[in-house]
């Protein structure tokens, strides 16, 4: 795989201007990344490299397709279901399932979005609860630098990578907290995630418009992210089981 990466990076060198080239590198990454394990760090230089493919060819839907691949993984959902729509309108005929892979990005962020609307109106005696159980185990953290959640929901479908959960920590702040390598089943509603605070931690703001092509309201909705290490977890005082884990599956093609 190093070979691999080397030989693409060469191929850069040799012409920056080639898309091809940049694509190359960045599928080169990911396909390492699926065996030496997946990491939010990994995903960023994937990314990095696949902007500069679309950068060198935005009429290329393969690219956008893997763009989208990407954004995806890394939890940029509306960016993802852009890229795949972007993908469907340049060549519908070859990527008939592009259009699948763009509802079920934008299914995720309208599942957090509901379920923040229930939970701030009809649910807000579960929110309270929800907030409360945070605030009784914070007490218990070992410092300041750990950060405490509660799972509201599990918004991702069975078969996506990363598995993703919709949280709230004690300040009414909702999230989404991503694992990569772990199933569906692994987490349910009410467990708690206490887990070292880090720099692969934020803000964002979710935003896609209304598309002809999925006929979707138009959504804006604001989280954290969280990008924790399975290590470093724990779920109810407690590490992830060993069973909790799952094969990786990475949606990922280089066309002809």
């Amino acid at each position: 795989m190093q070979n691999a990466l080397e030989k693409a990076r060469e191929a850069v060198r040799t012409d920056v201007t080639s898309a091809d080239a940049w694509n190359a590198v960045a599928l080169t990454l990911l396909a390492q990344l699926t065996l030496d394990g997946m990491s939010y760090t990994g995903l960023r230089k994937a990314m990095a490299a696949m902007q500069q493919a679309v950068d060198k060819d935005k009429s290329d839907p393969d690219i956008h397709y893997n763009k989208g691949v990407l954004g995806s993984l890394m939890g940029s959902f509306d960016e993802a279901v852009r890229d795949f729509a972007r993908a469907y309108e340049l060549d519908n005929h070859r990527q008939k399932g592009t259009r699948r892979l763009c509802e079920d990005n934008l299914v995720i962020l309208q599942r957090a979005q509901t379920r923040i609307k229930n939970l701030n109106s009809i649910g807000r005696s579960e929110l309270k609860k929800l907030c409360g159980t945070v605030k009784k185990e914070e007490a218990h953290l070992p410092g300041a630098q750990t950060q405490c959640v509660v799972v509201v929901d599990t918004i991702s479908d069975q078969t996506m990578q990363p598995l993703t959960l919709m949280t709230i920590d004690s300040h009414e702040s909702f999230g989404l907290l991503f694992l990569y390598g772990i199933s569906f089943s692994a987490l349910k509603i009410g467990d708690v995630l206490s887990f070292p605070l880090s720099e692969k931690q934020g803000d964002a703001v979710y935003h896609v418009d209304r598309m002809e092509l999925l006929g979707n309201e138009p959504i804006e909705v604001s989280m954290k992210k969280y990008f924790v290490n399975n290590e470093t977890l724990l779920v109810n005082h407690k590490p992830l089981s060993p069973s909790a884990k799952a094969s990786l599956q990475v949606s990922s093609r280089l066309f002809a």
